[in-house]
């Protein structure tokens, strides 16, 4: 099976980085670039592939209109048989039917998506068709999805976007009320974000871990766990708000073992963080949950 031109390789995996990142006008800049050099090479696998990125970006930005219309010259262009180029096109279809509705054609797509991958043995697409499915169905089929799409990829010996898979794996099973399989997918999640994910993925799986380690009281886990997230949340540049969060956990675990002005310290400094991070506004619910918890512990 034929893949993409190696030449415009790293500027490939450049502009995917920047697109990992969040940062959507930029990488929007980065696959139109990326496109205009891949048409100057005649790497036609390498401009699909662009263009169906430039189409999610598009989506993102709410161009509905003009992601249709790249797609469109995608499907004109595309040969099934450079894989990885075709993955990212039929990754971009999926998502535009998701935006444009109803939900029976969206379905109709994602499962279109989904054996698509499980023929081409894409263990990628599967994760990914697998995460829209589950995001598309109720919240009974939602974790069945995800078990499907994890287990069919590590078949295949895919690592790269386990980390995230078994992060809305372990989400769901919690809304399910599975807390000892949630944890554990939790704990997974974090092994594959330590080995191939970005820090603050590390940092937002270490919190889960402890956090739900803390609901099932079990203390030298849930300790373990936060104090090595506030560690790598002290490194790096973006995880004030998980910081936060992680304290205000820890506090628990000390109260529980008696401590309690250890906790009330760790309590002070997640609502001051917190409060400088506007967490009230991102994590309405567990602003809440951490504000009874410092009422408990008399502090404000």
């Amino acid at each position: 099976m034929r893949t993409l031109v190696p030449t415009l390789a790293a500027q490939l995996a450049d502009a995917d980085a920047v697109f990992r990142s969040g940062r959507i006008p930029a990488a929007r800049r980065a696959w139109e670039d990326l496109v205009q050099r891949a048409q100057e090479r005649g790497d036609r696998g390498t401009e699909c592939a662009a263009r169906a990125m430039l189409a999610r970006c598009l989506l993102s930005l709410q161009r509905r209109d003009e992601a249709r219309e790249e797609l469109a010259t995608v499907g004109r262009m595309a040969d099934p048989a450079n894989v990885a180029a075709h993955a990212r096109y039929r990754a971009a279809l999926a998502r535009l039917a998701i935006d444009e509705g109803p939900a029976d054609t969206a379905l109709r797509e994602l499962r279109q998506y989904l054996q698509w991958a499980e023929d081409a043995r894409n263990g990628p697409a599967i994760l990914d068709a697998c995460s829209l499915l589950g995001s598309a169905v109720p919240l009974e089929e939602r974790a069945d999805w995800l078990e499907r799409g994890i287990e069919q990829a590590r078949d295949l010996g895919v690592t790269h976007g386990l980390g995230h898979a078994y992060g809305e794996w372990a989400s769901a099973l919690d809304l399910l009320g599975r807390t000892e399989p949630a944890l554990e997918a939790w704990q997974h999640a974090l092994r594959y974000h330590q080995q191939d994910g970005l820090g603050r993925d590390s940092v937002a799986a270490g919190w889960a871990v402890g956090a739900l380690a803390c609901r099932t009281e079990d203390w030298p886990l849930a300790r373990t766990s936060l104090e090595e997230a506030i560690v790598l949340a002290e490194r790096l540049q973006d995880c004030d708000d998980l910081w936060a969060l992680a304290h205000a956990d820890l506090a628990l675990v000390y109260e529980a073992a008696g401590d309690v002005v250890e906790a009330r310290k760790l309590m002070i400094r997640a609502l001051q963080r917190g409060r400088e991070q506007y967490l009230g506004s991102a994590w309405p619910e567990r602003w809440a949950m951490i504000r009874r918890d410092a009422e408990r512990l008399e502090v404000g």
